[in-house]
């Protein structure tokens, strides 16, 4: 047992918040898809202008009256036969979407049809702080105090009719410190002081809902379950439709996140100091040592990005002689599983290590190691219609070490 009476000293501080307020989710006014279009009906779009033509992709043939573009052969009214609907992502994001809920009269673009400024934005925050001091004797002291807090806020709620939170990043905060100190009055005149901190901070988002999902849940092929499980995460992919979806949030223009992402700053700090006092004078000296080690992850999109526009669905391969809207056309091209352009992002490492020992007579040894590492970070592969699929965004870290050494095999 120690007994603290007159010794030990120490304090014990909790706090802790939470806070629902209303999302700040742009506007709070977002474009879906209504119930005809879900179903491929896109003839009221017609009402407003034949920029809305939604052609078939598969009717394209040479344009003959300009030599060099193409064209194609609009929809029968305007609706795409439920047979073209092979896409096998679409019925999992039709039902993830929510519902409009403002009406546009006819002839009428249906923009800002989903109001969503009621979405809720939780927010909470818990602090702890604690320090000890404690007097061994007139010649020893000794103090620790530490802290730490846990903040949590979950953005980008727009889909709470369907499932909620599915587009939050969920950003979480872990800021962390701690102090200890050792004073040492050697004598009248010296004082010596040492002291260890370190510090760390830490930020990241967890997406807790759309990390629930995998390329399989959507359609997509095993395969990319098995590649973003080593990537960094596998969460809900990316779907985006030109004209829909506009201004939520995460700032996409469709359904998915890209995976978790962090960033953590730790810092460690040694201090020595030694404190003389001379007659009418004072000499100081010590040492300070500081170490800083930062580390951060973005995988990006790890189980897909798949964008969809008015690119193969509009009658000239330009619009340079007919304007083409986007509502519609992108979601049309969406059913049909026609993308302007996929990817995903991927992190590999390739380490080695090579180590040889040796002896060259009785009473010499010889020894070499090398080791290699090769770090390539977040990688696109990427790919459109009629294009091979290349690598872009590559960046490379390559880092080896070799050494030798040799000396006798005994004392």
């Amino acid at each position: 047992m120690i007994n603290g009476k007159n010794k030990l000293f120490f304090f014990f501080n909790f706090g802790w918040n939470n806070e629902l307020r209303i999302g700040p989710n742009g506007s709070g006014i977002t474009t879906v898809p209504t119930a005809a279009n879900l179903a491929g009906d896109f003839s009221s779009l017609l009402m407003v202008g034949p920029q809305y033509t939604i052609c078939d992709p598969l009717t394209v043939r040479p344009d003959p009256a300009r030599p060099g573009h193409y064209i194609r052969t609009p929809f029968s009214g305007n609706i795409v036969p439920t047979s073209r609907i092979i896409n096998p992502m679409y019925s999992a994001y039709a039902k993830l979407l929510p519902a409009p809920n403002t009406a546009t009269p006819p002839g009428v673009e249906p923009f800002n049809n989903l109001r969503t400024q009621g979405d809720p934005d939780p927010i909470t925050n818990s602090i702890w702080f604690n320090r000890f001091d404690y007097n061994l004797n007139e010649k020893h002291r000794f103090f620790l105090r530490w802290s730490y807090s846990h903040f949590t806020e979950r953005l980008g709620n727009w889909t709470t009719q369907t499932v909620p939170f599915l587009e939050s990043n969920d950003t979480v905060r872990h800021p962390l410190a701690a102090t200890i100190n050792w004073t040492y009055a050697a004598s009248g005149h010296t004082v010596i002081s040492a002291q260890f901190g370190t510090n760390e901070y830490y930020q990241g988002s967890q997406e807790i809902v759309s990390s629930t999902f995998k390329p399989t849940s959507v359609g997509l092929p095993a395969y990319m379950d098995q590649k973003c499980a080593v990537a960094g995460g596998c969460v809900l992919p990316l779907a985006s439709w030109t004209g829909y979806a506009a201004g939520v949030a995460n700032g996409t223009s469709g359904l998915g996140l890209q995976a978790p992402s962090h960033l953590a700053s730790r810092n460690y700090q040694g201090i020595v100091n030694v404190t003389e006092i001379l007659g009418s004078h004072t000499l100081r000296f010590g040492s300070d040592v500081q170490q800083q080690v930062f580390t951060s992850m973005g995988p990006g999109y790890t189980s897909g990005n798949f964008a969809f526009d008015n690119t193969y669905t509009r009658r000239n391969d330009d619009t340079a002689v007919a304007p083409a809207g986007n509502l519609g056309l992108s979601w049309a091209a969406f059913m049909l599983g026609i993308p302007t352009t996929s990817s995903v992002d991927a992190n590999d490492s390739y380490p080695g290590f090579l180590a040889c020992h040796t002896e060259a007579d009785p009473e010499l040894w010889f020894a070499v190691r090398v080791r290699s590492r090769n770090d390539r970070a977040v990688q696109s592969y990427a790919g459109g219609l009629g294009s091979e699929p290349a690598v872009a965004d590559l960046r490379r870290r390559a880092s080896s070490l070799c050494g030798c050494a040799f000396g006798p095999t005994s004392g």
